[in-house]
């Protein structure tokens, strides 16, 4: 590859990774400022903030499927970093518009629109990053993304806890912050980032010199084919299982270890930012590893990785939150699972990005990723409708309905064993695919 393109790819993904960092900080916040807002802005209630959470969920279900597969059909006029600085452009002037609202309906209709470019953010900016890099390259590149996922979480639940809630004007001055840095790291972008060429990272097109002049063509019989990929499915189905804890405990864990644990609210609030620091290590050494396996012929070990990870996480988490007060040593033992949980449950991660872009040809990758994202969100919807029901009937179930969650994330960490013996099998006819997509061009060239 050119100089210049690597040095145009590398600016790129640091601009995309800062604008998803971006994007959580602002979204985190609702959950954190929910009773100043409510308080603040005239015709708000409990129902109505968590009518905005499902529909902000939902919304970003249509967003990435939408995104996910027309982005395909728009690039053929517009570039997708033109797709990503309108969408992410509509985002920003949301949120802020947001925390000017001056009643419930004008809060409501911020968030609908904010949700359409969050939605839309992930399938493009990942297809993007499955494009600029190499397929020895992604597990890292995907770790490092949910490192910027987990400190723009991190940041903007600190920012919100501890300011958000001071005085009638606080939630709103916090809820700024995002977008007025989203606006700076966009104009950045938008001079010095560069659209990836397709094909030009695949393993297939290695030492390929001259353009990649291939006729991506997508259409819904395509995109059909992802669920006759065995690994594809138990994974989509392993990220609807993981987020039913993982979402769901996103939304009460705090609000549990504040009633249980801890008694007071910006203690644990503290508390679950110190020990998420964990999962950034996590999240990157996870993808690190896997690479270094990919390089040396053992694809296998990105799920060895993952399914270990996931399973010891989950353990480790469920000990966090149900181990009894009153055994020994146990503040100690509370303190070493939620630490260990945090490092261990982010190993899959990196490997989960890459694997994706290694069994999908590049036309497929975003539709892909956006299937993702639905199975992420709808494990999140009915995570946390079963554990609010659960909790709504009998408060004291809250234990009860933590270890059920986790339950059912131990039982889908399994599902990596269909990876284990599929997984190889799709990257190689995917790297056959692509070699015979170079012949074509090739033989093109010769007549």
């Amino acid at each position: 590859m050119e100089e210049s393109y690597i040095k145009g790819r590398n600016i790129s993904f640091l601009m995309l990774w800062v604008l998803y960092f971006s994007i959580f900080f602002s979204m985190s916040q609702i959950a954190v400022t929910m009773e100043n807002i409510e308080a603040t802005v005239p015709g708000t209630t409990s129902f109505g903030i968590g009518l905005i959470s499902a529909t902000n969920a939902f919304l970003n279900i249509i967003g990435s499927l939408v995104f996910g597969y027309y982005q395909e059909k728009i690039i053929e006029k517009y570039s997708r970093k033109k797709i990503l600085i309108i969408t992410y452009s509509l985002m920003i002037m949301a949120f802020f518009c947001g925390a000017l609202s001056i009643h419930y309906a004008m809060l409501y209709m911020c968030i609908v629109i904010a949700s359409i470019g969050t939605g839309a953010f992930g399938p493009v900016a990942f297809s993007m990053i499955n494009d600029f890099f190499p397929a020895k390259e992604r597990g890292s590149k995907g770790g490092l993304m949910s490192v910027g996922l987990l400190l723009g979480s991190g940041f903007g639940i600190g920012a919100g806890a501890l300011f958000g809630n001071t005085g009638a004007f606080g939630w709103r001055i916090t809820w700024m912050i995002g977008p007025i840095g989203g606006v700076i790291w966009l104009i950045l972008y938008k001079l010095k980032g560069i659209d990836p060429e397709r094909g030009r990272a695949e393993v297939g097109f290695e030492d390929f010199e001259g353009a990649i002049n291939y006729d991506y063509k997508l259409t819904l019989s395509n995109v059909a084919e992802l669920f006759k990929k065995k690994y594809l499915i138990a994974f989509f189905i392993f990220q609807l299982f993981n987020s039913f804890s993982a979402a769901t405990m996103g939304t009460w864990g705090i609000r549990y270890l504040t009633e249980f644990r801890i008694g007071e609210e910006v203690i644990a609030t503290f508390f679950t930012i110190c020990v998420g620091l964990f999962a950034l290590p996590g999240s990157f050494l996870g993808g690190y590893l896997g690479d270094r396996f990919y390089r040396k012929g053992k694809l296998n070990m990105r799920i060895v990785i993952a399914m270990s990870g996931m399973i010891i996480g989950t353990i480790c988490n469920m000990t966090f939150y149900l181990l009894p007060l009153t055994i020994p040593y146990s503040i100690l033992i509370i303190v070493i699972m939620a630490c260990s949980a945090m490092f261990f449950a982010n190993l899959h991660v990196g490997n989960g990005f890459a694997m994706i872009s290694e069994v999908c040809v590049p036309e497929l990758r975003s539709s892909a990723h956006a299937l993702n994202g639905l199975f992420v969100n709808l494990g999140n919807v009915i995570g946390n409708l079963i554990f609010s029901s659960i909790i709504t009937a009998d408060r004291s179930l809250m234990a009860f309905a933590i270890g059920l969650v986790y339950t059912v994330t131990l039982l889908g960490s399994l599902l990596w064993i269909v990876p284990y013996f599929q997984y190889p099998k799709d990257a190689e006819s995917c790297d056959e695919l692509m070699s015979e997509r170079r012949k074509e061009i090739e033989s093109k060239k010769v007549i």
